[in-house]
């Protein structure tokens, strides 16, 4: 699995709408450069139809995307990820060159299991994880050494998509729904509007990769005890926060 730099992981209907989705892997031989998130494979998942960057201009982003507030379709259009996409970086490019035939097929769970063995795995660099069949997941972490991951489930609805649960925190914003989820069994990552003063809950701990915690460790670097690997990791809390961030940090 070391030849490509990206791996076609799944190519079939959205679990969100049935429309057709792709989830591509890149990062493979050298890790990607994100600043935050540190080396890492990153897991795109695109609509098949068209590019991300028309999807979002569009409004057509639920696919991938259902129910998110932050999601241009139906939310704010708070993606820090959407303005990457809309000047042609990451996904955009991602997206064209698996449109070229870059990227070979691994969608077997023993191809996942060896993309993912021993690395530092992030499921949705864009698009909602919640979109992609469990199995994918599962099979991809399965020997990593460290994932991340976060959903929306479709607008909250955590019950639906609770087998997603050891390998995603749940994405929330507000203090009620984190309630909400954690009594689910989630741990949580909640977006706090950027600058406002009331901060974390007393279960809630600071997200270290974040410029209010002055970004002294990066995803790839955070404690065990904290990484944002669902339920299936070691926390200490039962929930991460974090202030919006991005270009588009002032729009939640």
């Amino acid at each position: 699995m070391g030849r490509a730099n990206g791996y076609v992981l799944y190519r079939g209907p959205s679990l969100y709408t049935g429309a057709p989705i792709v989830v591509v892997a890149t990062g493979i031989k050298s890790g990607s450069t994100n600043v935050k998130t540190g080396a890492a494979i990153q897991t795109h998942i695109m609509p098949a139809g068209e590019s991300p960057a028309d999807a979002i201009r569009g409004g057509r982003d639920s696919d991938v995307c259902l129910g998110c507030i932050h999601n241009t379709a139906t939310g704010r259009g708070s993606c820090y990820v959407h303005p990457i996409i809309l000047r042609g970086w990451g996904t955009a490019g991602t997206w064209e060159a698996w449109r070229r035939g870059a990227y070979p097929v691994a969608d077997t769970a023993r191809a996942l299991h060896a993309i993912g063995r021993g690395r530092y795995v992030r499921l949705g660099t864009w698009g909602d994880p919640a979109a992609v069949p469990v199995w994918v997941w599962a099979a991809l972490v399965s020997g990593a050494a460290r994932h991340t991951g976060y959903t929306h489930a479709g607008g909250g609805n955590f019950e639906r998509f609770e087998a997603l649960r050891p390998f995603c925190m749940a994405s929330v914003e507000t203090e009620s729904e984190a309630a909400r989820a954690q009594s689910l069994g989630w741990r949580t990552y909640r977006v706090i509007p950027f600058g406002a003063e009331r901060g974390r809950t007393r279960v809630e701990a600071q997200c270290p990769a974040s410029a209010e915690a002055g970004k002294r460790r990066t995803c790839a670097t955070c404690p065990a005890t904290l990484v944002c690997s669902g339920a299936s990791g070691a926390p200490v809390s039962r929930g991460i926060a974090i202030q919006a961030h991005g270009a588009t940090r002032k729009r939640l």
